[in-house]
């Protein structure tokens, strides 16, 4: 895999919660018409971050940010596409407002913004969309939303970890991030920029995405790995590991599970040893949830599903 160089934070995705400050996010009144406890729910996007080499912009657009409360699900808090240059924010130490919307009181745990793409612009003005295994980026933590009180999210993109380069120069974006909520914080909004100080931390947790779109706690794509992309699909060939010898090519493999019809979609193939037995590890969409195929190498037959 051939990373990025010289990178460390890109990007950080500020979601502050504040009670009873801006613009409003109706939620269900009490039975007797009365309006529950709230408090607001204000969204920044910034970098503080040097500049990745031969990276000019990283422009990432954001449709929509919902939190989610266990067993109610989805709130949507903000929606509409915004395009933010993580490095320009970076240049101007900025925290961008994204969106603010009003919460009723009480304690989430997850966090989406959903992102429909991310352009890379290299030094020499060339610009191409990176490759995204999933647009939903879903955080894990614990969020407190009080009324007449003010908690924080903040999601700091780690760019070193998230962007990688395919050996084909084509572009891979898969989130790695800092995770950090606060409750009782100090927050202030001038204009379109947000600023952040005290409170109590909650959470402070690092994720990353998966091949797969899934976020997992300590996770980063390619860590040791190098990353290929055919056409929609990513391919990965762990450290140590090599296609020598075998019959069977990533693409013949994901070819055997779509006509086969094991998956609905491919997200992404990765070779493996099981045994002393290469194989191809074909993962995706089936029905409503995720499946692994395990396709034999040398011979192409289906030897296991998950």
């Amino acid at each position: 895999m051939s990373k990025v160089p010289a990178a460390v934070l890109v990007g950080a995705l500020l979601i502050v919660v504040a009670g009873g400050l801006y613009a409003y996010f109706k939620g269900a009144s009490n039975p007797e018409n009365q309006q529950a406890l709230k408090g607001n729910v204000i969204f920044g996007i910034t970098d503080q971050a040097v500049s990745l080499s031969g990276i000019e912009s990283i422009k990432a657009t954001i449709d929509k940010v919902q939190a989610h409360q266990e067993g109610d699900g989805w709130l949507t808090v903000s929606e509409g596409p915004r395009e933010f240059n993580l490095l320009d924010l970076k240049a101007r130490g900025a925290i961008e407002l994204l969106a603010q919307a009003q919460l009723p009181e009480r304690e989430y745990n997850q966090i989406r913004p959903e992102i429909s793409k991310v352009l890379i612009t290299k030094a020499n003005g060339q610009t191409q969309e990176a490759k995204l295994p999933s647009g939903d980026l879903k955080l894990v933590g614990k969020i407190v939303v009080q009324a007449n009180k003010t908690s924080s999210i903040v999601v700091d993109f780690l760019a070193d970890e998230s962007l990688h380069v395919t050996g084909s120069g084509k572009f891979i974006f898969s989130p790695v991030v800092k995770l950090e909520t606060r409750s009782n914080a100090s927050v202030q909004v001038s204009g379109k920029d947000v600023a952040v100080a005290g409170g109590v931390v909650e959470t402070d947790v690092n994720l990353g995405m998966d091949e797969n779109g899934e976020t997992k706690e300590g996770f980063a794509l390619g860590a040791h790995a190098k990353l290929e992309l055919m056409e929609d699909v990513i391919r990965i060939i762990p450290d140590g590991q090599s296609e020598a010898g075998i019959s069977v090519s990533a693409q013949a493999a994901t070819n055997i599970v779509k006509e086969g019809n094991h998956l609905d979609k491919v997200f992404s193939v990765t070779l493996i040893k099981v045994d002393g037995k290469k194989i191809w590890e074909v993962s995706g969409m089936k029905n409503v949830g995720l499946s692994n195929i395990f396709v034999d190498a040398s011979t192409g037959a289906v030897i296991a599903t998950e």
